[in-house]
């Protein structure tokens, strides 16, 4: 089982609280013996847009992104609020995810099927709910299996935005609750029989795998 964080922060992680909250979660997911990769996405160099790759046809880092997200069992979104709203570089992320939507679309196939999907919200209190609500539409309109209590909330004086309690416990419930989703569906293979006719004997459907590509 593995997971992925996809850290929008603004700033670099030595002023980041998006990086301190990220690095408490994958502490905790560590904790209980899970795997857990970051991409800080500002380190990136990437074209803004909703396909592959670049309008030249040439694969940037976010090409590489979309494979990598392919990956893994889980996939968690990290960032500040910013003007109500999460930070561009996740807004550009979801863009140019886009293309992995059109792609199963096309293909009768979608590879995020039986992953899971959190998000980590820092910043002031106004706004988290809806920076994460729009987060969680966005995911389950992709494919991707939403836990309950699937949100890490903290603001600057490290305390969780909606019980004002300090953050462990709001992460302990998210990562408990990421883990035995994810190994749910890995045990019962949701993700494939929710889309195949037929299923051989290694457990991989006859559809066309995105992650072959």
């Amino acid at each position: 089982m593995k997971f992925l964080v996809l850290n929008g922060s603004l700033t670099p992680p030595e002023e980041s609280n998006t990086q301190k909250v990220v690095d408490r979660v994958i502490a905790e997911f560590n904790r209980h013996g899970v795997e857990v990769n970051e991409i800080v996405l500002r380190d990136l160099s990437f074209e803004p847009g909703v396909d592959r790759v670049r309008r030249d046809g040439v694969a940037d880092d976010m090409t590489w992104v979309l494979k990598e997200i392919l990956k893994y069992d889980g996939i968690i979104f990290a960032t500040p609020i910013w003007w109500g709203t999460y930070s561009s570089y996740i807004q550009a992320l979801m863009e140019r995810m886009g293309y992995i939507d059109d792609w199963g679309i096309k293909n009768n196939f979608n590879p995020h099927y039986g992953k899971t999907f959190g998000i980590i919200v820092s910043g002031s209190d106004d706004g988290w709910q809806a920076t994460a609500a729009k987060a969680f539409g966005f995911a389950s309109y992709l494919g991707f299996t939403v836990p309950p209590d699937a949100f890490v909330s903290a603001v600057d004086d490290g305390m969780d935005i909606k019980s004002r309690k300090d953050p462990d416990d709001v992460i302990d419930i998210f990562v408990r609750n990421q883990i035995m989703w994810a190994k749910a569906m890995i045990d019962t293979k949701v993700g494939l029989l929710s889309q195949a006719d037929e299923i051989d004997r290694t457990g991989y459907t006859s559809a066309p795998s995105f992650r072959k590509n």
